[in-house]
């Protein structure tokens, strides 16, 4: 991700551009720098059918064909709702709905579609009739920590979550330096889960698109992505806003049948390339600023990703990245 934090990095997906270039540093800025073109906008110059369903995280929206906005859908997050109803089930009925009535009733006009969930971001609730692939926290990966994981993170890191001041006693979570796991474990046990309700909601939204069949399942391009990761207590976070590792890789699988060869796994990309690979797809030439690469033409020849090279803003730090290592920098004097 270009930033480790979700009004940044949704903005850097729609505009292509860093966030120092479009000036949404943090969440709750404001609008972004208006001189930048979102690629949606640009699919519907040039005849796209195009709509976002479920969250934008950023602003001003672009002019959508076709939008159905829910925020973070907390009131359709809730344990009190069946798994009929709850925001990921929702969503994709909504977009199957949204692409049967644009195919069937305009099969020659191209579309693009941003179904834009929101678990497995808090609250992580489960649909009461829905079970779980996790029982116990004993499934789970063990906690990446050691005593004084707190006190070693940037100072602005450390600002942001509140954690200055009490590196070494942070209740519940970490009463006198160490872990509560009767705290925590409970908690990344359900973020767990719901990233699994999240997994079997875009299956239903694939076997759609496979029930079409024909041009349409060989043609679609679908990108499967994420603003960014999330610590889960990990070296002390519960949150993200960190070039953390478990901040910063998200991951990126894409499925174009009719262009990508399946299953190769290559080093690296960032959600710049996004807007950038969709344009080229499109056969849109992208504004001069874009600042990420096409993708999908060099893997089609069989080469690698032509990135070779990330870099990552989180507020007033930044990170720089290669497959084989990050380097990052903070604006503090103990910021590094």
């Amino acid at each position: 991700t270009p930033a480790p934090v979700c009004t940044p990095a949704r903005t850097s997906l729609l505009l292509g551009v860093h966030a120092p270039v479009h000036t949404v540093l943090e969440n709750g800025i404001g609008a972004y720098t208006r001189v930048h073109k979102p690629f949606p906008d640009l699919l519907r110059q040039h005849g796209y059918a195009t709509a976002l369903i479920g969250k934008a995280g950023y602003f001003p929206v672009p002019d959508y064909s076709y939008a159905n906005i829910l925020g973070d859908g907390s009131e359709r997050r809730s344990p009190y709702l069946s798994k009929y109803n709850f925001l990921e089930t929702y969503l994709v009925n909504c977009s199957i709905q949204w692409i049967a009535e644009n195919y069937l009733n305009a099969p020659q006009t191209p579309w693009f579609l941003h179904l834009s969930m929101a678990s497995p971001h808090p609250p992580n609730a489960l649909p009461w009739d829905w079970t779980p692939p996790y029982s116990s926290v004993e499934n789970l990966p063990p906690l990446e920590f050691v005593p004084g994981d707190i006190l070693k993170l940037p100072r602005q890191t450390r600002d942001l979550l509140g954690l200055t001041g009490h590196e070494m006693h942070l209740p519940p979570a970490f009463p006198h330096g160490r872990p509560n796991l009767d705290y925590i474990n409970p908690r990344r046990l359900k973020y767990f889960n719901q990233a699994a309700f999240v997994d079997e909601q875009v299956g239903r939204m694939l076997d759609f698109l496979d029930d079409l069949g024909g041009e349409v399942q060989a043609n679609t391009l679908v990108i499967f992505t994420t603003d960014h990761g999330a610590l889960l207590f990990d070296h002390g976070i519960p949150d993200k806003h960190s070039l953390l590792g478990e901040s910063v890789r998200v991951p990126l699988v894409m499925r174009f049948p009719a262009v990508l060869p399946a299953g190769r796994v290559y080093d690296f990309a960032n959600l710049l390339d996004v807007a950038s690979t969709i344009l080229a797809v499109a056969h849109i030439a992208p504004p001069d600023e874009y600042q990420g690469f096409d993708l999908v033409a060099p893997l089609a020849q069989g080469k690698e990703s032509p990135r070779r090279v990330g870099i990552a803003t989180e507020f007033m730090g930044y990170g720089l990245v290669t497959s084989r290592c990050k380097q990052g920098r903070g604006p503090f004097q103990d910021g590094g």
